[in-house]
């Protein structure tokens, strides 16, 4: 089976081993000589040594190395997660290669982020002011006597769930693709070798469109007799079946949290054409931005003039998907 990653254009690699440990290690010496604090830092060892501590190698198109970054999550049940360290080495920075490594780091960290930096290093400041979203909220700097300010930052948890019938849309977070990845894993262990693919489709599936915060899973089975013997799996985990909708929605079952729904599932052959179409339509959105805006321009629109009717929301969209999906590529495998 294989899954669906969102993925930056730059690489980012674990390195919580000793040999990763070892190339962070001069990069965090030019951190801190930058920063203007002591060279001594006890922490990195502690870094694949104790559970809850993340460190990565940032590189660049090239597959050079241009920074790193150390995130430890900072209560047991992981739902908050500090940026410990973050690093861009000077001859990296001014080509997006920071901000493309947060989207990264966001992929696979959707907890509530935590930053601090230094309130007299106007650059940091600047940086994280652009790259963490508009609603993140900005804490005054922290002042304590004899030390130096500091300048807090937040990104809330990546969150879903749509009432029934409303066509609320959200700005895109890169956390919606480490939610569908642990959603995978949890569908790919009930379901073994009768899911023969499982995809993460729809908007959520499509860095920097805006989306209803639903994370749309397209799972691919042999034949009929294996669909129907997925049902009862996946309603232990929680979904409920709502049945066969049509040859384009296939077998449909949701879940749903507080908020309202969470995620779906789109059962289908795979074989049809429809499960060609959710990848085909994902696809050329990812890649084509002209058409990417088209499409959320719309999207605004629809979800301007029906709110709370998904129906009519989903019926407007319908032309320019088709338009979209006449002349795209044949879905990547």
């Amino acid at each position: 089976m294989s899954g669906s990653r969102a993925c930056a254009a730059l690489g980012l690699r674990p390195a919580a081993d000793a040999a990763g440990r070892a190339a962070i290690a001069p990069l965090l010496a030019d951190c801190l000589a930058e920063l203007g604090s002591p060279p001594a830092y006890p922490w990195l060892d502690h870094y694949g040594r104790e559970p809850g501590r993340h460190a990565y190698l940032i590189e660049d198109e090239s597959g050079h190395v241009a920074g790193f970054a150390l995130l430890r999550e900072l209560d047991a049940a992981a739902m908050v997660v500090e940026v410990a360290e973050f690093y861009i080495a000077p001859a990296a920075r001014r080509g997006g290669v920071g901000r493309r490594a947060v989207v990264a780091l966001r992929q696979r960290h959707s907890q509530r982020w935590q930053v601090e930096t230094f309130g007299d290093q106007p650059a940091a400041v600047a940086f994280w002011r652009a790259a963490l979203p508009a609603q993140a909220p900005q804490d005054a700097p922290a002042t304590v006597p004899g030390a130096r300010p500091r300048m807090a930052f937040a990104w809330p948890a990546a969150a879903l769930g749509v009432p029934a019938g409303s066509a609320r849309l959200e700005s895109h977070d890169p956390g919606w693709a480490a939610l569908f990845q642990r959603e995978r894993d949890r569908i790919a262990a009930a379901l073994g070798t009768a899911a023969l693919d499982i995809q993460h489709v729809g908007s959520t599936a499509v860095p920097h469109l805006a989306a209803k915060p639903v994370i749309d899973i397209a799972v691919a089975v042999r034949n009929p007799a294996a669909l129907a013997g997925t049902i009862g799996p996946l309603v232990g985990l929680g979904y409920r079946d709502l049945g066969w909708r049509s040859a384009q929605i296939g077998h449909f079952l949701e879940r749903t949290g507080a908020a309202g729904r969470t995620h779906c599932i789109h059962l289908l052959e795979t074989g049809s054409p429809h499960w060609q179409d959710y990848l085909r339509l994902r696809d050329r959105l990812r890649t084509d931005a002209t058409a990417r805006a088209r499409y959320q321009t719309l999207k605004q629109a629809l979800a301007a003039d029906h709110a709370d009717d998904r129906k009519a929301y989903t019926r407007g969209k319908h032309a320019l998907v088709q338009q979209l999906l006449e002349t795209a590529a044949p879905s990547s495998p």
